[in-house]
């Protein structure tokens, strides 16, 4: 049975794992500057290849941990298997809180050899501004029709 876990990359270099029971996140904060955090869940961090992915992002303040509204937020799917974009920076809802689905066409196999391929989901609030902050998640497409 395989353990979700939280990672947290801290501006510092320091990295900090704990377990989780349900949910995947990984919070990366990247600029300095930044007062916020963005913590992408997931109900699953392997899925069968074709299939939607419900995506929950949250958007806190390092210091309180309470949620907050950026002024930009969006989301970017990258295939680290294939070397590949597969959606490029996409506007969400700007909110402390942000809900979307990547759709089963975003999650398909693009190189069938492959048993499965991992893919980078980075949410970004206020991208490119000062107080820009990332969170980055990795999961697993499982590949269906086999492998040649």
């Amino acid at each position: 049975m395989a353990v979700d876990q939280t990672f947290l990359l801290a501006q510092d270099g320091t990295f900090v794992a704990q377990q989780g029971a349900s949910s995947w996140w990984i919070l990366l904060q990247e600029n300095d500057v930044a007062n916020d955090q963005v913590e992408i869940s997931l109900q699953k961090t392997v899925i069968n290849e074709r299939t939607q992915l419900p995506v929950i992002a949250n958007v806190r303040t390092e210091a309180t941990a309470l949620g907050a509204i950026p002024t930009t937020l969006e989301y970017k799917l990258y295939n680290l298997s294939a070397c590949k974009v597969i959606k490029d920076w996409t506007s969400l809802t700007a909110a402390a809180q942000a809900s979307f689905v990547i759709s089963a066409i975003n999650n398909a196999i693009e190189i069938n050899s492959h048993e499965a391929e991992r893919i980078d989901l980075m949410v970004s609030a206020d991208r490119g501004l000062s107080t820009e902050a990332v969170g980055r998640v990795q999961y697993k497409i499982q590949n269906l029709a086999g492998h040649e």
